[in-house]
């Protein structure tokens, strides 16, 4: 008696297609500790009714539907942007001086985000020589006795029972770093993610077969932790879900199963 007992693994491989549904090439999308595919068929029962109790003469398939799960355990900033069905861009940052920056309003105990603007709302990064004084001429504000400075964010803090009053009008004066950052932003515009989808196996027990979907709609699918519990080891993790749809060519293979050369 033949045994085909298959323990799997393999790589996971998602190839975005760009602009009139051109690939762009297979990209690995790291650790993937979970994979899974459901076939669903509905069907139409026949029956004959030429006796009292019908009986079951047959059931045609009316439908074929083929879904599938991958959980990423890379959380990198493309398998991020498929999370989020996110446009992803380099944002650049010019270095040079800032004098006089206001943030009005301030109160104690609350954080300041420097730079932060409607072209550029989550603000700048690496700043140095902050200087923070009243609007009201007046003497500077003591660094670490009235505010404090995260120079890496390019955030700062006003410090409770410090010297800066709350509905203070401050000037911020700082220079900023020449730098680049990756920035994932989605929008309220509907947007599907189409590419194609191949997995390679290397299973630790049994063959290997092959799996190739030439168009998928690939979707998030459920909850991404992205903090931890105060006692917990929650590991971060993407989970994924694809729908396999018929190929823009118009054929009827939406899926291929390949074995390995004999």
């Amino acid at each position: 008696m033949s045994s085909n007992i298959v323990i799997p693994a393999g790589k996971i491989y998602f190839d975005p297609f760009g602009a009139a549904g051109a690939k762009t090439g297979e990209r690995y999308l790291g650790c993937t500790p979970g994979g899974a595919i459901n076939v669903e068929t509905e069907t139409v029962e026949i029956y004959c009714a030429d006796s009292p109790l019908p009986t079951l003469l047959d059931e045609v398939p009316t439908k074929n539907k083929q879904t599938g799960t991958i959980t990423c355990d890379d959380i990198s900033d493309d398998n991020l942007a498929l999370f989020f069905i996110a446009d992803k861009a380099t944002v650049t940052q010019s270095g040079g001086a800032v004098v006089g920056e206001a943030i009005n309003g301030v109160l104690q105990d609350r954080h300041y985000q420097l730079g932060a603007s409607a072209s550029n709302p989550t603000g700048v990064r690496v700043v140095s020589a902050v200087s923070v004084t009243d609007d009201v001429p007046s003497p500077a504000f003591t660094v670490d006795v009235d505010y404090s400075v995260d120079l890496a964010l390019g955030r700062i803090y006003i410090i409770a029972g410090g010297g800066i009053a709350d509905g203070t009008n401050l000037l911020v004066d700082y220079t900023a770093a020449a730098n680049g950052r990756v920035q994932l932003t989605t929008t309220k515009t509907p947007k599907k993610l189409y590419g194609s989808l191949r997995f390679i196996a290397d299973n630790a027990v049994g063959a290997n077969h092959d799996i190739y979907a030439p168009k998928v709609l690939l979707r998030p699918n459920g909850e991404m932790t992205f903090k931890r519990t105060a006692n917990g080891t929650e590991q971060m993790q993407i989970p994924l879900a694809f729908s396999v749809v018929e190929p823009d060519d118009g054929t009827a293979t939406c899926l291929f199963v390949d074995g390995r050369p004999v």
